[in-house]
């Protein structure tokens, strides 16, 4: 269920099963479970309501729950009384039981610099997919990732011939690879409408070649990017930019741009492209497109919806 089109990348407070019957609590076919895990925010609970007599004990659905890195919480009795309206089918009046669970982890949690595999992240303006591939190395998944391009596939297998590879190894691991995906539409999009992450991330942001270059059309383009950007974040999500930092590109004036829009700055931390194994940056338009360019002197920005201060007051104590 959690990659049903409706459903995936949305994180639930509780996720409630009622009566589960048939294969979903057998040994093997734990198959509600090991999806439901994936869609809980990070204090949400499952709820699952069950007989507790005999046979049903013998469900050990408590055990069941530890194996995925869920634990009891709380078992309270239930009532139908308590839910006016509610028909439970092939009921027997046994005594009726709800059980709680949080979602702990149970490994340590896999990162790469400033993501991991916690975050539902969201990358822009992939070139080679070269980016979101780094991260799912690292993570040994890519299912909490959505990568995005503007090429189209045909576009894009032109351009990157070599990196068809890495397209079809994203997919394998859960990746939802998107191809079309505008700046200014992508909030809109049929799978991202709707959609809120924790990270969404545009590296080396850049429009184009056109004519005599100027510093007024990528302005235009992060501002864009910004805009939409803040409509998919989540309230503590984080909106980052890899840039270069050296004249012309500190004409950009980014952080200014991201403050016009509601995004205040909360980290401006070194970019090193040794930091990420794999990671190719490409020019991605004109002739050389799918040349590399140097990287040279460049942060990766980070912006919050809140001012800093106000995340510190916010924060848990």
């Amino acid at each position: 269920m959690s990659q049903h089109p409706h459903l995936i990348h949305k994180p639930f407070d509780r996720i409630v099963f009622n009566f589960p019957h048939a294969v979903f609590f057998l040994r093997g076919h734990d198959k509600y479970q090991i999806d439901a895990h994936k869609m809980l925010t990070n204090c949400g609970e499952i709820h699952v309501t069950n007989k507790t007599a005999h046979p049903f004990k013998e469900w050990k659905i408590v055990e069941l729950a530890e194996e995925f890195g869920l634990h009891l919480v709380e078992e309270s009795e239930l009532s139908l009384y308590d839910y006016p309206g509610y028909l439970n089918r092939r009921g027997s009046g046994i005594a009726l039981w709800n059980f709680l669970w949080e979602k702990t982890q149970m490994e340590e949690e896999k990162k790469i610099m400033h993501y991991s595999g916690s975050q539902k992240i969201l990358l822009v303006g992939e070139g080679n997919f070269s980016f979101a591939a780094c991260l799912a190395t690292a993570f040994a998944s890519a299912s909490n990732i959505v990568a995005t391009s503007l090429d189209s596939k045909e576009s894009f297998m032109e351009k990157y011939p070599n990196a068809v590879r890495t397209l079809n190894e994203l997919e394998g691991k859960g990746c939802v690879v998107l191809h079309e995906v505008d700046v200014d539409t992508m909030s809109q999009h049929p799978l991202l409408a709707d959609k809120l992450f924790d990270r969404i991330v545009f590296n080396f942001p850049h429009a184009g070649f056109v004519g005599m270059e100027s510093h007024r059309l990528h302005q235009d383009l992060v501002k864009r990017f910004f805009t939409t950007a803040c409509e998919m974040l989540m309230a503590r999500g984080e909106v980052h930019v890899t840039h270069k930092t050296a004249h012309p590109f500190s004409n950009w004036n980014i952080v200014k741009l991201a403050e016009e829009v509601g995004l205040y700055l909360v980290e401006e931390a070194p970019f090193t492209r040794d930091d990420y194994p794999g990671y190719l940056n490409k020019k991605g338009s004109g002739r050389k497109c799918n040349r590399t360019f140097r990287v040279g002197q460049c942060s990766t920005y980070k912006f919050t919806k809140l001012p800093l201060q106000l995340l510190v007051l916010g924060s848990p104590s």
